[in-house]
């Protein structure tokens, strides 16, 4: 998770809260002054007004913008020492890792990471 961040809102970046679960964000305008309300995306929430920093004034609930998630491949290969070690690099699909895994990968694996 990344701090809140209101630009992050306007180009539609996911917004969450500390358990992950997904808001929505509103900006308007009342009497010259911007405004922002947030509510559950599954609806399980009202709107609730919202500081330009991300707090919920009604429940002190913290949102945050959601990182950039990242998927690729790797081998697996097994070491001099018969352990395991992981290759170097990360592939961006299954199908070229296992490719250029050589004759010692013993495996491919995914993995995931957020930015």
């Amino acid at each position: 998770m990344k701090p809140f961040d209101l630009q992050a809102v306007a180009s539609g970046k996911t917004i969450v809260d500390s358990g992950n679960e997904r808001w929505e964000v509103a900006v308007t305008e009342l009497f010259g002054e911007s405004m922002f309300f947030a509510r559950k995306s599954d609806g399980s929430t009202g709107p609730m007004r919202l500081t330009p920093h991300g707090l919920l004034l009604a429940s002190d609930v913290q949102l945050y913008t959601a990182g950039d998630k990242y998927v690729g491949w790797t081998n697996v290969y097994k070491d001099a020492l018969n352990g395991y070690t992981l290759g170097k690099k990360i592939h961006p699909s299954d199908e070229i890792a296992k490719s250029l895994g050589g004759d010692h990968r013993i495996a491919t694996i995914k993995i995931e990471w957020e930015d």
